[in-house]
């Protein structure tokens, strides 16, 4: 019998094969990686080298689709015109005390076609690490006092 360790972080498989195909594998983790690390990441976690607010996904998005923040937010559930000036502020705003949470995801995802989870991470991954973030600022003609484009 031949035997095979595959090495990941905390834990490695041992494989075992016989004459007949594979005859055992295991699980075995290190000492101590099956404890949770505590709050937050551990110090030799992986961090971003560059993170954007979640407005510079939004405008990504709208470029590449050809909407403004009108178009947006007429996608959206709601009042047109707060949804309008909602979407303008997130194009805008790059602060961390910016308020993003569940309901503005989803409305937002809704409009994009993708999970409001997604956008929270985004959002949290930028508020977490301050030292990756780029500067960037929201084309002009994204917001909602430009033309809208027609569908």
């Amino acid at each position: 019998m031949s035997d095979a360790i595959l090495w990941f972080s905390g834990f490695f498989i041992g494989i075992g094969v016989g004459r007949l195909g594979v005859a055992a594998i295991r699980l075995h983790l290190r000492p101590g990686s099956h404890k949770a690390r505590g709050a937050g990441m551990s110090a030799n976690a992986r961090r971003p080298a560059e993170v954007w607010p979640i407005g510079y996904f939004l405008a990504e998005e709208m470029i590449e689709r050809g909407w403004t923040s009108r178009d947006v937010a007429a996608r959206m559930d709601g009042d047109f015109g707060v949804n309008a000036i909602a979407v303008d502020f997130y194009l805008a705003i790059a602060d961390e005390r910016l308020k993003f949470g569940f309901e503005q995801a989803k409305e937002l995802a809704d409009a994009f076609d993708v999970s409001p989870e997604y956008l929270m991470n985004l959002h949290r991954t930028w508020v977490e690490n301050p030292q990756a973030r780029q500067e960037w600022e929201c084309p002009e003609h994204l917001f909602a006092g430009s033309a809208p484009t027609e569908h």
